[in-house]
């Protein structure tokens, strides 16, 4: 299994995040995490990032087509890696803590 970086730009209407679930796990593929990039645009949509679970044996170009076949842009695809499940607050926080029980690791 790999984890791949996906961004797509999102209208704002009912339905349409389980839109985008559905094709993520019509192609095999799994979403790990997701969050909103950004501000939303003049006509309302955002930009969603996804970290995707995509098993051995999938071609991640399939993820792309199943997504755009649900007429969602497909803007970005790119291998990513476990690092990248911990958001930035997530790790401030443990820097945070981990500088306020010993000052000097800083």
């Amino acid at each position: 299994m790999a984890l791949w970086r996906v961004h797509v730009e999102l209208e704002d209407r009912p339905g349409r995040l389980g839109e985008l679930a559905t094709a993520v796990g019509d192609a095999g593929c799994n979403i790990i995490s997701l969050h909103v990039v950004g501000e939303p645009a003049d006509d309302g949509s955002v930009t969603d990032e996804l970290l995707v679970r995509v098993p051995a044996g999938v071609d991640p170009e399939a993820l792309r087509t199943s997504i755009q076949q649900a007429a969602i842009p497909c803007t970005l695809l790119v291998r990513a890696d476990a690092t990248e499940l911990s958001d930035p607050a997530t790790t401030a926080l443990a820097l945070a803590r981990m500088v306020a029980a010993d000052p000097g690791s800083a």
